[in-house]
């Protein structure tokens, strides 16, 4: 199978159209098993390798509220603010270090606390709408930039497919690097960011 735009779009598609929304996520507070059920049958399509493991489980749970990344369950009971921010985790950690999600839920995290202060931050509602249509559009956009960027990656490097019998692996290889390439700049860029305007604030 050729890579072409319309074959990177049917990836994207199916990535987002399991994506857990705010409007998926009950109003009424859920304990920990409810919790991850959601989370599981929203995340676990994502998971490679490991058929078996899941992406959420309650140990996790207790671990990311022991270590400070999620506020304490009130009476063994999980609210929305607590699932955004469980699949916020399961997201951020693809990419960053947990020490490294912590410290950019820190501010996130001392507002929930106090919802005095409620509205001098945005909504995690919101923030976390935004963090979808950051993700859908990245994908889409990656989609749309793919063929005109890798034809310049080829013409870089003398036409790969000259003479060869797998041109169709050839392309599949230089697609997957280039794919990581962007990945890994991000990645790097994102860490900069953090430890230049987060933890300077510590």
């Amino acid at each position: 199978m050729e890579i072409t735009k319309s074959v990177l779009e049917d990836f994207a598609t199916k990535l987002l159209d399991n994506e857990l929304k705010v409007e998926d996520i009950p109003s009424i507070k859920q304990y920990a098993d409810q919790v991850t059920e959601l989370l599981n049958s929203k995340l676990n399509h994502r998971r490679k390798g490991d058929e078996t493991s899941v992406a959420i489980t309650k140990a996790m749970i207790n671990n990311y509220t022991k270590n400070g990344l999620l506020n304490p369950s009130d009476k063994k009971k999980y609210d929305k603010n607590h699932i955004i921010l469980l699949s916020l985790i399961y997201h951020l950690k693809q990419v960053l270090s947990l020490d490294d999600v912590k410290t950019i839920f820190n501010p996130i995290l001392r507002n929930l606390g106090h919802p005095e202060e409620k509205t001098s931050i945005i909504a995690l509602d919101d923030i976390y709408r935004a963090f979808l249509e950051f993700q859908k559009e990245e994908y889409f956009d990656a989609c749309n930039d793919y063929e005109d960027r890798f034809n310049r990656v080829c013409q870089k490097i003398n036409n790969p497919f000259e003479n060869t019998a797998n041109k169709g692996m050839v392309e599949k290889f230089l697609t997957v690097l280039l794919l990581v390439a962007e990945a890994t700049a991000a990645k790097q860029l994102a860490e900069e960011m953090i430890d230049t305007y987060f933890k300077a604030q510590d």
